[in-house]
């Protein structure tokens, strides 16, 4: 999805849950009942269950909005920093590992303060 441009929809998809179940797989958004379509809409929900059917033949493919008590339990999780970028260095400064060691401290926005020449 990222690579068609739906980057706000694939951001949807890696935050739910997968569950199988016989033939149907059930994906559980974070997203509410309102948002989940406009999240993701009818293209990204083409290439989402094309990807699936392509690893999972004859399966189908649902997906749920939140519910009340999942927005509740569900913490958003942490992603991974891209590789080189000015938050995969903070990550692997020694500083800032013993840091998140010590207080359970987490990275939330890194500013990148280099000269851009």
């Amino acid at each position: 999805m990222a690579a068609r441009s739906q980057t706000t929809a694939a951001d949807a998809i890696v935050d739910s849950d997968f569950l199988l179940a016989g033939k149907t797989v059930t994906i559980q958004t974070a997203l509410s009942k309102i948002m989940l379509p406009t999240v993701v809409n009818a293209e990204a929900e083409k290439i989402l269950r094309t990807a699936i059917q392509a690893v999972l033949p004859g399966v189908t493919v649902t997906l749920v909005p939140a519910t009340a008590a999942a927005k509740v339990a569900t913490q958003k999780k942490p992603r991974a920093a891209a590789s080189g970028s000015a938050q995969a260095r903070a990550m692997q400064h020694p500083i800032v590992q013993e840091a998140q060691r010590l207080f359970n401290a987490e990275i939330r926005n890194v500013i990148d303060l280099t000269p851009n020449d």
